[in-house]
């Protein structure tokens, strides 16, 4: 309806898919990089004059990965994961992928079962009236403790009333958007 209403006052849309795959990429990876080594955390610290955590960090080849779709982002993603010894990838498509399981050794998994078993949680699916809260309340409810959510996709998907609940309820988890 926006789209439609927008189109007949003269303004133009386009679509760019696969155009920003690689920078949306190398973005994700940083962030999750910075965030395993708790750099935010550190410079609050260092702001307020306390301290500057100096802790070990868990390698990513030692994490659980999941995916919230696998189009040319999540593939891209996976792909470079697996280049630096990830072998614990999870992926929930609206539609199974079976060349990118066999080639990226992928495990397809159900949306709750993915997300209370893996560390880390990349959701890089169009937005939609498909996908609105996609990852909601009963979702979240059985989500691992210390899930680390990169929700590079549309805000929507994630229901903000139970992310909220969620991550009050569980200190140790954390969600980019």
């Amino acid at each position: 309806v926006v789209l439609d209403t927008a189109k007949k006052k003269g303004i133009r849309f386009s679509n760019t898919p696969y155009m920003n795959a690689h920078a949306v990429t190398e973005f994700t990876l940083a962030m999750i990089t910075v965030s395993l080594a708790r750099i935010f955390e550190s410079i609050e610290g260092v702001k307020e004059g306390s301290r500057w955590l100096q802790t070990p960090r868990r390698s990513l080849s030692s994490l659980g990965i999941g995916f919230v779709g696998m189009g040319a982002i999540g593939t891209e993603i996976a792909q470079q994961l697996q280049k630096r010894g990830c072998k614990d990838l999870h992926y929930w498509s609206r539609t199974r992928k079976l060349e990118l399981e066999a080639s990226l050794n992928l495990k397809y998994s159900s949306l709750i079962r993915m997300v209370a078993e893996v560390d880390i949680l990349c959701v890089h699916i169009a937005g939609g009236s498909e996908t609105r809260h996609l990852i909601d309340e009963v979702v979240l409810k059985r989500a691992n403790p210390k899930l680390m959510i990169f929700n590079m996709s549309s805000p929507g998907i994630i229901c903000p009333v139970a992310l909220k609940g969620y991550l009050q309820s569980n200190t140790g988890a954390s969600c980019f958007i």
